[in-house]
């Protein structure tokens, strides 16, 4: 019976030592007993039972506290990047910082603008926009739910491309510096080998690297490497570094901080929503104003790239 001052340990202990001795079948154990005394000395044999008894009493101690407190597994980080996924699909606005370094002799070759290296990402889902305001080169850009990709060169002036027209450069550009959070879990999911790098202490950011996996499917994938802190309770994206490619060539690489979470106005994620009321509207379906349209696009990347160097 249990005393009421017992130790929880102690009445375990003696539970566990009462269950090993009714297996004991004691006539045997004596016989052996005394065949083990004529065989060595007295005073060895002492030392010997000592010794025995000990070490079992050691060893069902031990493995009592090794089991009873072995630490919980780390969940896989393919799994919490699943998490993360569906964590991020509730339609909840959220602000990041995206510092850029990019390199300098392929943006030109493509004919892309070196964007400010500072500049703040809206997300939503997979909608996403950026405003920039570097050196007084005001404007926005984004992607409705569509596909559709937009840019506000100012607040007099909008261009829409349709996601056919992914190998325009704007859209390109658009794309490598925006973050589609959805879309990007899943393409580390699908393509990608991912390893935790935390040691899943209480409060420490679950950190995850990913390496690309050479497939005849990644034939032309976004990104190289990728690195993800998460919070440990929501699994929401804290900060993101992605080493950006095109074509198969390194474009630069991105890190994407959480600055805040707050509502914003559904027309944010629009064009309308970053231009003033007599607005000019250029997009393919007006084959007229398709050569203004590349005019615009022209200016608007000279000029950008004019103040940036």
């Amino acid at each position: 019976m249990t005393e009421a001052n017992d130790h929880p340990l102690d009445a375990v202990l003696r539970n566990h030592l009462d269950r090993v001795a009714g297996t004991v079948d004691a006539v045997k154990m004596l016989r052996h007993i005394r065949e083990s005394e004529k065989a060595m000395p007295r005073r060895n044999w002492l030392k010997w039972a000592g010794v025995g008894f000990g070490t079992a009493v050691a060893a069902s101690v031990g493995g009592f506290v090794f089991f009873g407190n072995s630490p919980t597994p780390l969940a896989a980080a393919e799994q919490i990047v699943d998490e993360a996924k569906t964590a991020h699909t509730v339609p909840t606005d959220r602000c990041y910082e995206v510092v850029t370094e990019w390199e300098p002799l392929l943006f030109r070759r493509l004919q892309l603008p070196a964007i400010s290296r500072k500049h703040k990402l809206w997300t939503r889902g997979d909608q996403f926009w950026i405003e920039t305001n570097g050196d007084g080169a005001k404007w926005a850009m984004g992607q409705e739910t569509s596909g559709k990709i937009w840019f506000a060169i100012s607040r007099k002036r909008g261009l829409v491309y349709e996601p056919s027209e992914a190998g325009e450069p704007l859209a390109r550009f658009c794309d490598l510096v925006s973050m589609r959070v959805v879309s990007t879990l899943s393409e580390l999911l699908e393509q990608f080998t991912l390893y935790r790098k935390d040691t899943g202490k209480p409060g420490e950011a679950i950190r995850i690297e990913a390496d690309l996996r050479p497939s005849f499917l990644n034939r032309n994938p976004r990104f190289r490497r990728v690195k993800l802190e998460l919070d440990p309770v929501t699994k929401i994206v804290q900060r993101a570094e992605f080493q950006r490619q095109l074509n198969g060539e390194i474009a630069g690489t991105l890190t994407f901080t959480l600055l805040e979470t707050a509502s914003q106005p559904d027309e944010m994620y629009t064009l309308i929503g970053h231009l003033d009321a007599d607005h000019e509207l250029f997009d393919r379906k007006d084959p007229a104003r398709q050569d203004r349209r590349t005019k615009f696009r022209d200016e608007f990347l000279k000029r950008v790239q004019m103040r940036m160097k």
